[in-house]
């Protein structure tokens, strides 16, 4: 082979790999910082104050992937994959209960995901994660 074709040929070798990694950087995702405040501005009567969830805990200590808590319904299947982008919950779930465009009240789908998730890991030992039977235990009082 000739030096000026090889010389082609690594020179867009190159570039093919600078363009790669710039693709893959943009494509990652920085997870949210500690201390993500939940809180609707939604709800016409408002019962309890906000949540401070650690994130960087669920994820690092308690290893519970991204799609416990992130989704992206589609045909009754979950399509959201990691690097996609996050929703707020109020877009989808309607605050101040059901309906017909909504799958669930947004105060039942954090109940029925948090408590749910919670409950496995009590019994299972992994946690002394609050139960849901004092509100307080979560929310912050107003």
């Amino acid at each position: 082979m000739k030096k000026g074709a090889l010389t082609v040929i690594l020179f867009a070798a190159a570039g093919i790999l600078f363009l790669a990694g710039n693709v893959m950087t943009a494509a990652e995702v920085e997870p949210p910082k500690d201390g993500v405040v939940i809180d609707s501005k939604g709800y016409k009567k408002k019962r309890y104050g906000p949540i401070t969830f650690d994130h960087a805990k669920h994820v690092n200590e308690y290893k519970e992937q991204c799609v416990e808590c992130h989704h992206d319904y589609q045909n009754g299947k979950n399509v959201w994959k990691e690097g996609d982008p996050v929703k707020k919950c109020d877009e989808c779930h309607d605050p101040n209960g059901r309906s017909k465009d909504t799958p669930m009240g947004l105060r039942y789908a954090f109940h029925d995901n948090c408590n749910d998730c919670h409950e496995k890991a009590i019994k299972e030992g992994k946690t002394d994660a609050p139960k849901k039977t004092k509100c307080t235990a979560c929310h912050e009082r107003e």
